[in-house]
């Protein structure tokens, strides 16, 4: 099969995912109201734009999108208002979220194309409204007071604001993020019982649960595209951050040794998760790659000459673009954004016998903003799959030398020499290097016999494989494995990834 086959079976079967181990550059947001002002990010989408709310230098705060081209802009607030507006969510269009004051109380509003358009309150509502969240299709998810308590709702310009009901036995609710299938994810409560909640047209508000001790306080703050759920809840020891499917319930994230809590706040289509931990030295902004694995303080993958004391992460795109709060060099209580330097693990094939088209396997790859050079010539064509994976068009005449990747916030280069063909069993990458049972894994190497080739996850056997040829299989994950690398054993010899294989349960 040649590689430009390949490529379009993997784009055609396989909705990218991955995991990283990145260092990451920081940036600091700004203030509207200058230098000694702050900022408080809330979302950010894969466009790398922020919005929030900051200091004005009138001593109020206001709405802002923040990009990296163009800085922190005020989104202001709504005629007649007390000068006091946040913006909570941004859609891969640029339309955003949040509220404004208006003469009469907060109303929820949406910014498209940076025009302020106040949303209203639900009908018998007491004038008092809230805008968390808008998925690309331009449906928001908010909350709105009544006489009988807040209530979450949906707005499109079609129909207007829709009340969504609420559960049984609870007497208010606020929805936290809502995902492109219109599925929607928030926390319900009677006054004293707080329960996570998942909402969906087909089945309505369901209470996904509380973590096993029973606290009865769960929170649901975020939910992407394949809906899977994270928040937080209590245990007898102290908050937990969680994650929800509904193959898995609720997942306890644990905390790091030595730590006190856990709190996950944001979550990618990759599964990516964000939020952070405390222990002695307070909060720690923290990333967590598995959802059975351990939090991975973010402070550790920034240069520690940075001066920054990272502190908590609100949300992460699906390019791996982190936005949080810290503390900066100036000792200024504020807003930042993480973009991952890329690193570059391995390639295949190996040499041009094999084809036009390389796979680049690493990390911190950026949609539209990736280059590939071979032997310091520039590829024709790059396509992004993933923060992993770039398919590469190989230039013209070049059979081998050097493969770098170039992206806006650092290049890296791959060990070995394109050009020079591995020898015996080898495994260049698997991609992708996460997934759920019955999801299809392929694994690029050398070495791979049609009859004698087998494969294990963790140490467990996989059944499901397919040799494509010598330097190519597909398997499909079976049911009940644990994360680990994925090995490959011929009667002659075997070979592991250099990366674990994560699990999503």
């Amino acid at each position: 099969m040649k590689n430009s086959q390949i490529a379009w079976l993997i784009i055609a079967t396989i909705y990218a995912g991955n995991g990283w181990s990145a260092s990451y550059t920081v940036t600091d947001i700004g203030a509207l109201s200058g230098p000694t002002g702050y900022s408080w990010p809330n979302a950010i989408n894969n466009r790398g734009e922020v919005v929030g709310y900051s200091s004005t230098p009138y001593g109020t705060t206001h709405a802002f999108i923040w990009s990296a081209a163009e800085g922190i802009r005020d989104l202001g607030d709504l005629a007649g208002g007390t000068d006091k507006s946040e913006a909570r969510d941004i859609n891969e269009n640029g339309q955003i979220v949040g509220y404004g004051s208006a003469a009469t109380g907060l109303h929820a509003v949406l910014w498209n194309l940076q025009i302020m358009q106040d949303l209203g309150d639900l009908a018998g509502g007491l004038d008092t409204s809230d805008a968390y969240a808008i998925n690309d299709n331009g449906v928001v998810a908010g909350k709105g007071n009544t006489d009988e308590g807040t209530r979450p709702f949906l707005w499109d310009q079609s129909n207007g604001m829709q009340e969504l009901g609420i559960l049984p036995d609870k007497t208010s609710a606020t929805p936290f993020a809502i995902n492109n299938a219109g599925e929607v994810a928030g926390m319900a409560t009677d006054g004293t019982v707080l329960t996570a909640f998942r909402w969906s047209a087909s089945t309505g508000m369901q209470d996904i649960g509380d973590l096993p001790t029973g606290a009865h306080v769960s929170y649901a703050y975020d939910i992407n595209n394949k809906g899977s759920i994270v928040g937080r809840g209590n245990v007898d020891a102290g908050d937990r951050g969680f994650f929800w499917r509904s193959t898995s319930g609720l997942i306890d994230f644990g905390v790091p040794d030595g730590g006190y809590n856990s709190y996950a706040y944001g979550i990618n289509d990759f599964h990516h998760v964000v939020g952070d931990t405390t222990g002695p030295a307070g909060h720690r902004a923290s990333f967590w790659k598995d959802p059975n694995g351990p939090a991975q303080d973010l402070n550790e993958l920034i240069d520690p000459a940075s001066g920054w004391i990272l502190v908590s992460a609100y949300d992460i795109n699906d390019i791996g673009q982190i936005a949080g709060i810290g503390i900066s060099p100036n000792s200024i209580f504020t807003g930042y954004v993480l973009s991952p330097q890329p690193e570059l693990t391995a390639f295949w094939p190996a040499d041009a016998t094999q084809g036009a088209s390389i796979f680049i396997f690493g990390s911190g790859f950026v949609s539209g903003q990736t280059q590939v050079t071979v032997n310091g010539i520039s590829s024709p064509g790059v396509q992004w799959l993933s923060p992993d994976l770039v398919l590469a068009l190989r230039p013209f005449g070049v059979t081998s030398g050097s493969i770098t990747a170039i992206t806006p916030y650092g290049n890296a280069t791959a060990a070995g020499q394109y050009g020079t063909p591995p020898v015996g069993l080898t495994v260049a990458g698997i991609w992708p290097e996460q997934g759920t049972a019955w999801d299809f894994i392929f694994v690029f190497g050398s070495g791979f016999e049609p009859m004698n080739t087998q494969v294990s996850i963790n140490g467990t056997p996989v059944s499901m494989v397919q040799i494509v040829n010598q330097n190519l299989l597909v398997f499909i994950v079976p049911p009940g494995l644990n994360t680990g690398p994925v090995t490959i054993t011929t009667p002659a010899e075997t070979a592991a990834s250099l990366e674990s294989f994560v699990v999503i349960p």
